[in-house]
């Protein structure tokens, strides 16, 4: 490290093979004094380099196996885009620098390859300043480096969610065509004679005002029905669409003003559970839930108020 630089040195070859590339001594000493003396210096073996295919070097690159020719390389206190146009020299491909990189951000580096592949020094050089290569559109990209698992996560999440929804919209569906035939159907078996209909809500209305049959703590949908001669369907929808409201309101709102009568009466004795459950309730807490509901107040605040309020 000097001057703000650093210098990055991959093992050099056995120095019997590079003895047959070049003199010795002259490379020690050019290796000494140019530093030195403040040059900036890119050297290249002499002769020809094979080139190799944008796809071929991602995957050297990303399998750190390297196939690209030996030379040997030197940079001294060089920039990011000196040292980018270099390779492009040696290598004949085209590097672009992606939007996310400011090479000014970079201090200059030190670099010694000597007699190594050069994608394996471009990839050294990528390492050091923390970048990496991409190929978008047929060009190799110079981007910050991105951790696989970083990049696999968002194109997980992305599918996961799709097919999530996919799903989640199916089902949808499905649900949505089910209930929609199964009105239908309410539809059809509802349907009754008009004067079938009346007659069934004059026979309803006197056995809840005359016989009191909501008091009955086991009264249902099914044991009413059977009484009237009806299907349980049948008498849900006739009082769903008759009284605007479902059964269990229907009883519910009996049993409430049965309830309310017997509060209001002075001469009342019975204490409030006894009425409750004398009008058909069958447990204290769905009965305080439904008075209040329907009242506003509690079935002791109801009691507790004069003749003349009430």
């Amino acid at each position: 490290m000097g001057n703000g630089s650093s210098e990055k040195s991959l093992p050099g070859r056995p120095a019997s093979r590079r003895a047959r590339r070049g003199c010795p001594a002259a490379r020690v000493i050019l290796g000494i004094l140019l530093p030195f003396a403040g040059i900036r210096l890119f050297s290249a073996a002499a002769g020809p380099v094979s080139k190799l295919a944008a796809q071929d070097l991602l995957r050297n690159l990303k399998n750190k196996t390297f196939s690209g020719d030996r030379i040997d390389l030197r940079f001294a206190d060089a920039g990011l885009i000196e040292i980018l146009n270099k390779f492009q020299e040696v290598s004949g491909l085209v590097f672009k620098v992606g939007p996310a990189v400011d090479p000014a951000q970079f201090p200059p580096r030190r670099y010694n390859f000597l007699g190594h592949p050069w994608d394996r020094a471009l990839d050294a050089v990528l390492t050091d300043f923390g970048l990496e290569l991409r190929l978008r559109g047929g060009a190799l990209w110079v981007d910050p480096f991105t951790p696989e698992g970083d990049k696999a996560i968002p194109a997980f999440l992305i599918g996961s969610l799709t097919a999530a929804a996919a799903a989640g919209a199916a089902i949808w569906i499905l649900a949505w065509r089910r209930r929609r035939r199964r009105a239908q159907e309410r539809e059809r078996k509802i349907t009754l004679d008009p004067e079938a209909v009346d007659n069934a809500i004059q026979r309803l209305k006197y056995m809840f005002q005359v016989e009191k049959a909501y008091r009955n703590g086991r009264l249902s949908l099914d044991s009413l029905a059977e009484r009237l001669n009806l299907q349980p369907y049948q008498l849900s929808g006739i009082i769903n669409s008759r009284m605007g409201k479902s059964f269990t309101e229907f009883v519910a709102d009996y049993r409430i003003d049965d309830v309310k009568k017997r509060l209001a009466d002075p001469g009342e004795s019975a204490n409030i559970l006894n009425i409750a459950y004398d009008a058909g309730f069958g447990t204290k807490a769905s009965f305080n839930r439904i008075f209040k509901e329907r009242t506003g107040l509690t079935p002791s605040e109801f009691r507790r108020k004069t003749p003349a309020d009430k």
